[in-house]
């Protein structure tokens, strides 16, 4: 995922708790035994999709910050041939990734 998928995908889910809160409380206006069984079955359907989807964005988050594959692999490929240089760069911490 990209960083600009990441906001759109949270989007989406804010909008399907949104929906998800609007059933439910539909049921709570309209206590016809129908209508809350409509209401809790889609609520609880679209409020599960919802936090899947936010912790799906969470985890690759996550990973993405973790692994930053393209400066890591930079930095050792360049350290791997001069041992001095890959003594600084341990030495200097993570803060020489982001050159």
């Amino acid at each position: 995922m990209q960083v600009q998928s990441f906001s759109r995908t949270l989007g989406v889910a804010c909008v399907l708790a949104l929906g998800s809160l609007g059933l439910m409380s539909w049921s709570l206006l309209d206590p016809r035994p129908m209508t809350i069984v409509v209401a809790m079955s889609a609520g609880q359907i679209l409020g599960t999709i919802s936090l899947l989807t936010f912790v799906a964005v969470v985890i690759a988050d996550l990973r993405r910050a973790r692994f930053p594959s393209d400066q890591l692999g930079v930095t050792l490929a360049s350290s791997a041939s001069n041992p001095a240089r890959a003594e600084s760069t341990v030495a200097a911490g993570p803060t020489s990734l982001k050159k």
